[in-house]
C-alpha cells in the first residue's frame, strides 16, 4: 500500500510505502505516532462499513420506537404506559431495519402498537414514515459521517493541520492498484472514494499495560484502547476458537517458539471473568496486572495470535515496542515482528528510538527473507508541520540520530575525567 498524507494534524506531507514492515524514527513530537493512527482510522473506520451502516440505522430506529413508547406513557400515566422491554425492542428495530416488504414491515409495527397499548392508525404511519426516512438516508453521507465520528474520536477534533487549518486534510492509499481518497475540512469528512471493500483490521499497541483493561474495565479509556481490550478479549465461542487455531497453528508455531522463550504461559479467565496469567511449565496463576511491563508487551502479542485477533493480511501497528524491555528481550521481539509478518503477510508499521532494536529488525528480516518488504523513514519537524524522509536505501542517517546521545555522553564523560584529573 502506497500512503499519501497532507496536512493531517502535525503531519505536513508524508510518503510512505506499507508493504511488509515500515519503521518510522525520529526525535519525539515529530509526528510519528500520527502515521500510525491515521493508518488505524483508515482502516478500523472503514472495515465492514456496510454492516456499521446497517447497524447505525437499527439504531435510529430503536430510538423511534423507544421516544415514540416513553411519549405515550407520559400522555397515559405510568401503570398504563410503557411496559416492552430493551430486549424486545432491540429485536424490533433490527427486524425493521432489516425488512424492505411493505406488509411485513406494517405487521412488526402493528405488534409493536399493541405491546405498548397503542395500536393506532396514525401510530403505526407516523412510525413507518420515520422509519421509511432513515432507510432512505444516502449512504454516502451516513459513511462519511461514520468516518468524520471515528476520526474525531481518534484526534480529538484536530483532524485539519494545526499549522494550515484552512487548508483540507488529505489522505491517499494505492491499494491493487486502486485509489482511496479522503478529505477533511473543519474537522469533517469532506469527500470519500473507497472504490473497494476494506476486509482487514487494524490493532494499535502503545501500552503494554492495557492488558489490565481485562480486569479494570475500559472506563475513560480511548477508542485505540478500547478495541486493543476488545480484541484481547476474543471471541467466546469456543468452538470458533478451536477452528481459529487450527486453522493458523502451523504458521505461527515458529512465532509461538520465539514467544514462549520470554512467555511458556497463556492468558486465561476464571467463571467471574477474572482474567489471570497461568505459566505453563510451574501451573502457577496470577493476576494479570501484576505482569512485569516487559512480559505483559510479549503476552499481549501472544494472546492476540491465540485469540485468532490477528488475521492474515490485517495491519499491525506498534508504537515504540521496545520501550519496556531489556536488550535482550528487544533482539527476542524484533524477530518475533519479522516471523509475524512473514507468516500472516501482515503490514506492520512500528516507530523506535532505539537503534540496537532498528539493528534487530534489519537483521532479523535478512535472516527470514524479508529485507524487500522493509522500509525506513526519518521524521522531522519543520517548525510549520513534520515530514517523513524515505532511507529505506541507506539508514545511516537515522542510525546518526539514534545514536547522538551516546557521543554527547562520551564528550561529557571526557570532560568530567579531564576535570577529575586538574
Amino acid at each position: 500500500m502506497d500512503l499519501r498524507i497532507k496536512n493531517v494534524a502535525k503531519i505536513k506531507s508524508a510518503d510512505l510505502k506499507l508493504n511488509g514492515i515500515t519503521v518510522i524514527a525520529g526525535n519525539n513530537n515529530t509526528g510519528k505516532s500520527t502515521i500510525g493512527k491515521i493508518v488505524f482510522s483508515v482502516f478500523n473506520s472503514l472495515a465492514d462499513i456496510e454492516t456499521k451502516i446497517q447497524k447505525q440505522k437499527e439504531n435510529m430506529i430503536y430510538q423511534v420506537l423507544l421516544r415514540k413508547a416513553e411519549d405515550f406513557s407520559a400522555q397515559e400515566g405510568v401503570l398504563s404506559g410503557f411496559k416492552i422491554s430493551p430486549i424486545r425492542l432491540r429485536r424490533y428495530a433490527r427486524e425493521l431495519a432489516m425488512e424492505s416488504e411493505g406488509e411485513k414491515l406494517r405487521s412488526i409495527i402493528q405488534e409493536y402498537s399493541r405491546n405498548i397499548k397503542h395500536e393506532s392508525e396514525k401510530m403505526i404511519s407516523d412510525i413507518t414514515e420515520e422509519i421509511r426516512r432513515i432507510k432512505d438516508l444516502p449512504e454516502e453521507r451516513l459513511v462519511k459521517s461514520a468516518v468524520s465520528g471515528y476520526f474525531d474520536q481518534i484526534f480529538d477534533s484536530e483532524i485539519n493541520n494545526i499549522y494550515h487549518a484552512d487548508k483540507d486534510a488529505v489522505i491517499e492509499a494505492a491499494i491493487k492498484g486502486k485509489e482511496l481518497y479522503i478529505s477533511f475540512h473543519e474537522n469533517r469528512c469532506r469527500e470519500l472514494k473507497c472504490p473497494f471493500k476494506i476486509l482487514n483490521s487494524a490493532v494499535y499497541l502503545d501500552n503494554p499495560f492495557i492488558l489490565d483493561c481485562l480486569n479494570n474495565g475500559t472506563d475513560g479509556k480511548n477508542l485505540v484502547e478500547w478495541n486493543t481490550v476488545n480484541k484481547l478479549r476474543g471471541n467466546n465461542n469456543i468452538v470458533d476458537n478451536v477452528v481459529q487455531y487450527n486453522f493458523i497453528e502451523d504458521r505461527m508455531q515458529e512465532v509461538l517458539s520465539r514467544l514462549n522463550e520470554v512467555s511458556s504461559g497463556s492468558i486465561q479467565h476464571d467463571e467471574s471473568c477474572f482474567y489471570y496469567y497461568k505459566d505453563k511449565n510451574t501451573n502457577v496463576k496470577f493476576s494479570i496486572n501484576n505482569l512485569s511491563a516487559g512480559l505483559k508487551t510479549f503476552v499481549i502479542i501472544k494472546a492476540l495470535l491465540e485469540n485468532g485477533a490477528i488475521q492474515e493480511k490485517d495491519v499491525l501497528i506498534l508504537d515504540e515496542p521496545e520501550i519496556h524491555l531489556h536488550p535482550s528481550w528487544q533482539m527476542i521481539y524484533a524477530e518475533v515482528i519479522t516471523l509475524l509478518q512473514k507468516a500472516f503477510d501482515l503490514t506492520i508499521m512500528l516507530t523506535t528510538h532505539s537503534s540496537h532494536f532498528l539493528e534487530a529488525l534489519q537483521l532479523f528480516a535478512g535472516k527470514h527473507g524479508i529485507s524487500e518488504k522493509c522500509s525506513y523513514y526519518l521524521a522531522e519537524d519543520e517548525g510549520d508541520g513534520c515530514i517523513f524522509k524515505d532511507m529505506s536505501d541507506d539508514i545511516t542517517p537515522i542510525y546518526a540520530q539514534l545514536v547522538n546521545p551516546s557521543i554527547l555522553l562520551d564528550k561529557i564523560r571526557y570532560e568530567v575525567e579531564d576535570a577529575a584529573d586538574e
